[in-house]
């Protein structure tokens, strides 16, 4: 059970850390010019992905 805690608190720490970055993105990309945000953008949709997936994988361990 320690080894999925374990997991579970890096899988938070490191949400947390990507919703840090990408909201100071946002911002920043905000300010310059729209195809930056769009790329942006597309970026969250494929590491939101990879997230989902490791969050997949962490419940089917889980289990």
């Amino acid at each position: 059970m320690d080894e999925f805690r374990l997991i579970e608190k890096m899988l938070r720490a490191s949400v947390k850390l990507y919703i840090q970055i990408a909201i100071k993105k946002l911002i920043y990309q905000m300010c310059s010019s729209p195809t930056t945000l769009i790329r942006f953008l597309l970026n969250l949709i494929c590491i939101s992905r990879m997230l989902i997936a490791l969050l997949v994988v962490w419940v089917q361990l889980a289990a």
